[in-house]
């Protein structure tokens, strides 16, 4: 079977660390007048790729592009999609207004919002095996997500019904429990505003101290959110550099009838999307699958 992807330009851009310890408004500053911007961060996969910038005798705390806003938005842990959450299935009072910015499955598999440091079970998906994983342990949603993407790829995602029902399967006499999945509310935001990522890698859930994110080099970097006005060194991202063109990519599929609204098709983009930036790919790229006139993503392969 082959996936086609529609054509599409990967923009790239460079990443230059800064050995120079600034505000981090100093830092976003020097990054707009001398390179692009300070640096958004989409993945894991572009995590590591940033942190290769680093000076490898520094083992400090480095500025990043994420600055505490005004706006509470609903994000999933692990969402290739550019576009707003659209599907949610709240239980009636939630959620609740502040007391969790945190989401779980609760009462007859619905959705409430719970303090991130609650203990619960978790959701992992593995995007390697395209299934979500239960896990019997309880951790705060933190160390589930950390979990998560050490054993697998993130925290799950219920992008649509058909997801929420397969989940609901999964959970079974479990189902009733508090399950920590993928879902947060959270107001930061990007200084390149013109990019929107929910990725977060905090080490705990942000405290109220701190406006302005960290990325620290000496424990596998995790987030800290700190004052604004300490003085870090920090990675801009620079201008654009390179123009590459992508017509047609190849993956395996069991089912080649799968339809574009199946809730399958982000483990696909997210596959597809990190082997891409292993091979030396931008973290920028984006993709959009070709609707086949038959409404599947995928046909069988000539």
């Amino acid at each position: 079977m082959t996936g086609l992807c529609k054509t599409y330009t990967d923009t790239s851009f460079q990443h230059q660390y800064v050995n120079q310890f600034k505000t981090w408004s100093e830092a976003q500053e020097y990054c707009r007048s001398v390179h692009n911007d300070l640096v958004t961060v989409e993945n894991m996969v572009a995590m590591g790729s940033l942190l290769k910038t680093v000076d490898p005798q520094y083992k400090g705390k480095v500025w990043i592009g994420l600055v505490r806003g005004t706006r509470k938005q609903l994000h999933w842990s692990l969402w290739e999609n550019t576009q707003p959450i659209t599907y949610t299935n709240w239980l009636a009072g939630e959620p609740n207004g502040g007391t969790g910015v945190c989401g779980a499955k609760c009462l007859n598999g619905q959705w409430c919002d719970l303090y991130c440091s609650d203990l619960a079970l978790f959701i992992c998906f593995d995007e390697n095996q395209g299934k979500n994983i239960l896990v019997n342990t309880r951790m705060s949603w933190n160390q589930a997500q950390l979990y998560c993407r050490q054993h697998y790829t993130d925290l799950a995602s219920i992008p649509n019904s058909t997801v929420e029902m397969e989940i609901n399967n999964l959970i079974g006499g479990n189902l009733g429990q508090y399950i920590w999945t993928g879902l947060f509310v959270d107001s930061w935001e990007w200084s390149n505003s013109s990019k929107m990522s929910s990725f977060r890698n905090w080490k705990i859930a942000p405290t109220s101290y701190g406006n302005c994110a960290a990325v620290d080099v000496n424990n596998g970097s995790l987030w800290d959110n700190l004052s604004c006005e300490l003085n870090l060194p920090f990675i801009c991202e620079g201008g654009r550099s390179k123009l590459s063109i992508i017509k047609q990519c190849k993956v395996s599929a069991q089912d080649y009838y799968l339809q574009i609204d199946d809730g399958k098709v982000p483990a696909f983009f997210f596959q597809i999307k990190t082997r891409l930036i292993e091979s030396g790919m931008s973290p920028d790229i984006r993709l959009q699958w070709r609707n086949l006139a038959t409404g599947s993503v995928f046909k069988p392969k000539n």
